[in-house]
């Protein structure tokens, strides 16, 4: 048994299928059955029940996969530590929540990644549950989370800002003119939000639950333009962040009357190893350097 054939074994499962697991390895197909037959072999039980149309894992497989991926995420972990401590270039493996990246990333890059050329950038937009589960397997170093209570017991955490929620709207919008917006003025409006697992959807939605009302949704999209479009040429309103909407002179946000409070921290995994890129980000963080 090695690595690689462990690693052939966790493709097989991920896809279901021999021919997509092998197009995804780009390797042959009956290379890829060659090496999960030596496993099997070697074991002496079977992996998988193979069926029509794909393969399904057996008990066996099942307790191999549960086992696998301790494996390989720690020979993973092994080869970033080695790495870091050589000469090489430090990859630093980051969770951003997808409707902040265009607002927090260029800030990130102007202050820091572009005075640190010797960190390498991997950046993954992905939603809250996704980075706490990938954090938890290492498979991300840091994350930024959007989040109203403490942050995950198993974590160490870093507050960075506060964040204002509120509604776009296009300047020829009967509500362009308030400085506040009541929730209540929400009910009549045809509103896009963002999808339904999208943490700040959760929240907007419990108020309006709260206040016993329903709102009318035009649609959900997780795709900054197409709300934006749909606030400009459509007379909708948008629900977001202020954060999420950069400078445009046809649209105005309008902070809620009954404010949201929403924080955002950099979180890592506790007693987790800290690259230098890590702590070099943690340490400008914590300086308060990020520009406003």
């Amino acid at each position: 048994m090695n690595l690689i054939q462990l690693r052939y074994f966790q493709a097989v499962c991920a896809c279901g299928n021999l021919t997509q697991a092998a197009q995804q390895l780009h390797i042959s197909q009956p290379s890829l059955s060659s090496a999960i037959q030596t496993l099997e072999k070697e074991f002496g039980v079977g992996l998988f029940v193979r069926q029509y149309r794909g393969v399904e894992l057996t008990a066996e497989g099942e307790q191999l996969l549960k086992l696998s991926r301790s494996l390989t995420e720690n020979a993973d972990k092994l080869v970033r530590i080695m790495q870091d401590l050589g000469a090489g270039r430090h990859i630093l493996r980051l969770g951003v929540p997808p409707v902040l990246g265009g607002w927090l990333l260029p800030r990130l890059y102007t202050d820091f990644f572009r005075h640190h050329e010797e960190l390498g950038l991997e950046i993954m937009e992905k939603r809250r549950a996704v980075i706490k589960e990938e954090l938890e397997h290492e498979l991300l170093d840091l994350a930024f989370i959007i989040h109203t209570q403490p942050v995950y017991s198993g974590f160490e955490s870093l507050f960075v800002t506060d964040l204002e929620s509120g509604a776009l709207v296009s300047r020829a919008h009967p509500l362009a003119g308030e400085k506040v917006l009541p929730l209540a003025n929400l009910s009549a409006e045809k509103l896009v939000l963002m999808p339904e697992l999208f943490f700040q959807s959760e929240l907007v939605e419990e108020r309006f639950r709260k206040a016993g009302q329903e709102p009318q949704i035009l649609c959900r999209t997780s795709q900054l333009y197409t709300m934006i479009q749909l606030v400009k040429n459509g007379g909708a309103m948008g629900v977001g962040y202020k954060e999420m909407f950069l400078d445009d002179p046809d649209l105005c946000f309008l902070p809620f009357k009954e404010p949201l409070k929403i924080h955002l921290s950099l979180i890592w995994k506790k007693h987790q190893y800290a690259s230098e890129g890590m702590k070099q980000l943690i340490a400008f963080l914590k300086n308060g350097k990020a520009s406003s």
